[in-house]
């Protein structure tokens, strides 16, 4: 089993957000209308839709923007809405890791399929 630590990376250039790395495990399904549930628990229990497995990586990039653009639109701002959520900011307040003392944690992040994202937002 692969050991990691979810985290998401956060550049921001005037304030604005640019780009966001996103390191962390999903996990799928197939519904009985063939399309594809994909749930994001590490953002809020965050779900999305695909329509086939060639769709996964899209669907998650767009919910995660949706996310970030109502969170900085309407919410406290990115970074703070993850806190919210239970990530924990590192020295530079621009990446952010999950950090809890649950005893089956590492177990839950192996069983997921591990995603790396790249999401442009400006």
């Amino acid at each position: 089993m692969e050991n990691f630590m979810p985290t998401i990376e956060i550049i921001r250039e005037a304030n604005k957000i640019k780009s966001v790395k996103v390191i962390m495990p999903i996990w799928h399904s197939v519904c009985d209308d063939n399309f594809i549930q994909v749930k994001v628990p590490l953002l809020g229990d965050m779900e999305t839709f695909a329509s086939n497995e060639d769709d996964i990586e899209t669907a998650v990039k767009e919910a995660i923007q949706c996310f970030i653009m109502a969170a900085e639109d309407i919410g406290q701002g990115f970074e703070a809405e993850l806190k919210q959520l239970g990530w924990k900011s590192e020295k530079n307040n621009s990446t952010l890791k999950v950090k809890t003392n649950i005893p089956a944690f590492e177990f839950m992040m192996d069983t997921g399929e591990t995603h790396e994202l790249w999401l442009q937002v400006a």
